[in-house]
């Protein structure tokens, strides 16, 4: 399981040049909670359960974002079964993107 993070990115004015701030924290289960309260979004694994590798990838129907091990988990532990377009959904709506390997 991989927790998130989020980058900023804006133009700077009068350069070509772009500042880039990477969030400091991983997305934390309340911060995506409030993301996915705004949006109504279902995530995959809550439909279909997280995977997880345990000598070869397995699903597991009760983790998802909100229990990530198969119990409800804190507001602030990281937001984890999240897929890569949940992820970049969560970041466009804080105005903000995915790091790529060029930005960190």
């Amino acid at each position: 399981m991989r927790p998130f993070l989020c980058i900023f990115v804006t133009l700077l004015i009068g350069t070509c040049a772009n500042a880039t701030t990477m969030d400091e924290t991983k997305v934390s289960i309340g911060e995506f909670s409030e993301f996915v309260a705004s949006s109504g979004l279902i995530t995959h694994a809550e439909q279909h359960g997280g995977m997880v590798y345990e000598a070869g990838w397995i699903v597991k129907p009760d983790w998802n974002w909100r229990a990530p091990y198969g119990a409800t988990g804190t507001l602030n532990e990281p937001a984890v079964h999240v897929t890569y377009s949940e992820a970049e959904q969560y970041c466009k709506w804080k105005g903000k993107r995915l790091p790529t390997k060029k930005s960190g």
